[in-house]
């Protein structure tokens, strides 16, 4: 995929639907039994295609902000693989969330919207970027991927707050099928790449943001000569609470 095709699919959602517009992995799902909502619900299981994406794009342009991709040469040069920041930072809100749920809500049909929508949330997070990396003290994924079954976490605590998200059955669905490995990084590592972030590249991020840049600083051979998107969140971070202060 060449630079416009990257910008393209970061640029757009993750799956176009339903009903219950959940709003901290940008998906939905109907909350009716009816066979329209059957349907709906199995589409969830269904990773969505190119031409998806595109029709999301198109959805949802209206309605939220088209954010930068950003690059840097000193991060290049640091991890030897070329990096594209996705700065969701500077979206509605301060997150990608913003895309998934305008995605849900205008893709409904009139009568399904006439119904109204619901949602639930528990703060401003990538939750999304946990599958391919995590915190060492957050890693319910990690474990259920090596048992092969879904671990109940405990409460975990760890500076990336918003991966604290335990995995359920939606998402452990696309983990078994489509994730091939997970990376765990430490706290401080956590925090040295989101503090490297902030003053290298100038822009705000917050820790859960700051978990995939750890892992590939971590594992440089995994990512050396490969071209990598990493979506950044968390224009809302609380600045009296930074983690190295």
């Amino acid at each position: 995929m060449d630079n416009r095709g990257l910008h393209r699919a970061l640029d757009a959602t993750v799956h176009p639907a339903l009903l219950f517009v959940d709003g901290e992995r940008g998906t939905a799902f109907t909350l009716t039994k009816d066979n329209q909502g059957q349907e709906m619900e199995d589409s969830m299981l269904q990773i969505p295609s190119f031409d998806d994406v595109l029709a999301a794009q198109a959805r949802i342009a209206p309605h939220v902000h088209r954010t930068l991709v950003l690059t840097s040469r000193f991060i290049n040069d640091l991890t030897g693989a070329d990096l594209f920041f996705k700065c969701e930072n500077f979206q509605r809100a301060g997150a990608f969330k913003a895309r998934g749920a305008s995605n849900a809500v205008f893709a409904l049909l009139p009568d399904q919207a006439a119904r109204g929508v619901a949602t639930h949330s528990s703060g401003n997070h990538g939750t999304c970027l946990s599958y391919a990396a995590e915190p060492e003290q957050a890693d319910d994924a990690v474990r259920c991927f090596r048992a092969g079954h879904i671990i109940a976490d405990d409460a975990p605590v760890t500076v990336a707050d918003g991966l604290k998200v335990p995995l359920k059955n939606l998402t452990w669905h696309f983990v078994q099928r489509g994730v091939t490995n997970i990376l765990t990084v430490s706290e401080q590592e956590i925090i040295d790449a989101m503090r490297l972030t902030w003053s290298r590249m100038k822009i705000i991020v917050e820790p859960s943001s700051a978990v995939p840049l750890a892992a590939i600083l971590k594992n440089p051979d995994l990512f050396a000569g490969q071209r990598v998107g990493l979506i950044i969140t968390g224009g809302n971070v609380d600045l009296d609470h930074l983690p190295w202060q």
